[in-house]
Formats: structure tokens, C-alpha cells, sequence
């Protein structure tokens, strides 16, 4: 039985784990969990981040959650066995670290 793994992050340098982590046969990820899109440029258009970006035409769900409530329903739907974060740019909160063991 596979292990759910989400990945937070909101860089380009999470790529190379997640590919790492989609390689690995005992580990099933089941999304990311990113930061919601900002404002960017002279007319503050909001722009997802580049990893978001990056991942635009892949099957992954993305969650970009605004508030921690929002965390915790991402981690609700999500349901991971684990999270690995690389540099997600929000604080998570204690519940949310509770939440998966």
C-alpha cells in the first residue's frame, strides 16, 4: 500500500522532489499545497507563483488555500500520509502540523 504524500511548496525548487517523489513506487502524491496567486506587474494582476505556474498542465490538484482554515481543508481533502515542505512561504500553523502524522 502507497503512502499519500502532498508537497508544499511554492518554488521552482521543489521540482527536482517532486519528481523524485513521483519516481518512487511506495509513495503516491496526491497535490500541492501552494500559496495563493499575488498581485504582480504595474496593474497588480494576480499571477499564480511559479511553481503553480510551472505545473499549470499537470494532473496534480493544486490547493491554494488563503486563510489556515483553508490549510486545514486542503489537508481535510487532501488526506496525505505525510507533507513534505520545501520552502512553502506561509507559516503553518499547529493544527495543520497535527493533522498528519
Amino acid at each position: 500500500m502507497s503512502k499519500k504524500v502532498l508537497l508544499a511548496s511554492s518554488s521552482l525548487l521543489a521540482l527536482p522532489t517532486l519528481h523524485a517523489l513521483k519516481m518512487r513506487s511506495d509513495l503516491e502524491v496526491v497535490g500541492i499545497l501552494s500559496t495563493p496567486d499575488r498581485p504582480k506587474g504595474r496593474h497588480g494582476t494576480p499571477s499564480p507563483n511559479e511553481l503553480v505556474e510551472h505545473l499549470s498542465t499537470n494532473v496534480l490538484e493544486i490547493w491554494k488555500p488563503n486563510t489556515p482554515s483553508e490549510i486545514l481543508n486542503a489537508l481535510d481533502q487532501a488526506n496525505p500520509d505525510l507533507v513534505v515542505v520545501i520552502a512553502y512561504g506561509r507559516l503553518i500553523r499547529r493544527e495543520a502540523l497535527e493533522k498528519v502524522p
